[in-house]
C-alpha cells in the first residue's frame, strides 16, 4: 500500500510539472533543496592528510601526516578532506616541489595561498624557507593555525601582492572563497574588505629574501604580481607555477615574461610537457596551471616532477576511525 501511494505521489508531481513555467520549477527545486543549518553541525573541520614521500632522501624528518583544522565552510579544506593531496592540483604541486629540488631552493613563495596547500607541502617535505601570502583575513587565520598546529617552518603573510604598495579592495566571491579577487567584477561578490597591498620586489627587499620558486594564483591579478616583481624576475629568475584562466590574463603574462626569457609549459597530467609558443588558458578549466621556467627544464627535472606526481597520487584520504 505504501509503495502504491509513493508511486501515485511521484506521478502526480510529474503531471503537475508539465504545466509549470521554467522559472517556477527552478524556484521549487531551490526550496526543496534548501536544508537549514543545524546547531549541532561542527563549526570546525578536523582531519589528517597523508604527506607525500619525497623521491629524494632528506636529511631531516618528514612528517607522515598533516593535521588540518579549519572553519567548516572554507572550500579548500573541504576538497582536501574529500580527496587528500592526491586530489588537489597534484600536477601543479609536483612541478612546484620538483622546481624546489631542481635548484635546491633556499626560499619558496606561495602567492594566493588560501589555506596554504603548496606552502604546507613545501614546508613539510623540503628544506626551503617557505612564505605563503593570503589576504582574506579568515582564510589567512586558518592557514596560520595549520602551520602552528603542525609546527611547520612557514611564514604566513596576510597581505596581497600587486603592482603597487598601499591598500587594496578584496572582493569576496559569492560562489566560493577560493575565488576572492582584487579585480572587481571577476565574480559576483557578497562584500569587500580592505587589505594591505605590497609589491613583491619591496617585500623581498624588506625581508631580505629572494625566492627561487613561486606559485602564483590570485584570481586574474597574476600579471600585477609580476609587474611588482621586475627586479626579482631579472635577477633571481625564479621558477614559477601560475594559474592562467582562459581569456583573462594570457596576453599580459606573455608581454611581461617574454623580455625575461622565460619558457612556458602547460601543466597537464602527462609529463614531460612540450614547450609552448603562446600562453593559452584551458577553456574547460581542467588544467588551469602553467610552468614558467627561466631555462629549459632538464631530464632530471621532469623525472623528479613525475616522481613527485606518483608520490602525491598515493596521498588519498585517510579513512575515518
Amino acid at each position: 500500500m505504501a509503495t502504491t501511494l509513493i508511486g501515485l505521489r511521484q506521478r502526480s508531481r510529474r503531471a503537475l510539472a508539465r504545466y509549470l513555467p521554467p522559472g517556477a520549477k527552478r524556484l521549487i527545486r531551490r526550496v526543496m533543496a534548501y536544508r537549514p543549518s543545524r546547531s549541532s553541525a561542527p563549526a570546525t573541520r578536523r582531519f589528517d592528510l597523508r604527506v607525500p614521500l619525497p623521491p629524494i632522501a632528506r636529511k631531516f624528518p618528514v612528517p607522515a601526516r598533516i593535521r588540518i583544522e579549519a572553519p567548516a565552510g572554507l572550500f579548500v579544506p573541504r576538497v582536501l578532506e574529500a580527496n587528500g593531496f592526491a586530489g588537489y592540483e597534484p600536477d601543479a604541486a609536483a612541478c612546484f616541489l620538483a622546481a624546489i629540488d631542481e635548484v635546491d631552493a633556499k626560499a619558496a613563495f606561495d602567492v594566493g595561498a588560501s589555506v596554504g596547500v603548496f606552502a604546507v607541502l613545501a614546508a613539510a617535505v623540503t628544506s626551503a624557507e617557505v612564505t605563503g601570502f593570503e589576504p582574506t583575513p579568515d582564510i589567512a587565520a586558518a592557514f596560520e593555525s595549520i602551520v602552528r598546529t603542525n609546527e611547520l617552518r612557514c611564514r604566513v603573510e596576510a597581505i596581497a601582492l600587486g603592482a603597487s604598495n598601499g591598500t587594496a579592495t578584496l572582493h569576496l566571491s559569492s560562489s566560493t572563497d577560493s575565488s576572492n579577487s582584487l579585480r572587481a567584477g571577476f565574480r559576483e561578490a557578497t562584500g569587500t574588505v580592505d587589505v594591505p597591498l605590497e609589491r613583491l620586489d619591496d617585500y623581498c627587499a624588506r625581508r631580505g629574501i629572494q625566492p627561487a620558486v613561486l606559485k602564483v594564483d590570485t584570481e586574474t591579478t597574476e600579471p600585477d604580481v609580476f609587474r611588482g616583481a621586475a627586479e626579482l624576475l631579472a635577477t633571481a629568475r625564479p621558477w614559477i607555477v601560475c594559474e592562467v584562466l582562459a581569456g583573462r590574463t594570457e596576453k599580459d603574462l606573455m608581454e611581461i615574461l617574454r623580455p625575461f626569457g622565460y619558457h612556458w609549459f602547460h601543466i597537464t597530467d602527462v609529463m614531460p610537457f612540450a614547450p609552448s609558443d603562446v600562453i593559452a588558458g584551458d577553456p574547460t578549466y581542467r588544467h588551469l596551471d602553467w610552468l614558467f621556467a627561466p631555462v629549459l627544464p632538464s631530464e632530471r627535472y621532469w623525472a623528479r616532477a613525475a616522481a613527485w606526481r606518483e608520490s602525491l597520487a598515493a596521498c588519498t584520504p585517510i579513512a575515518r576511525e
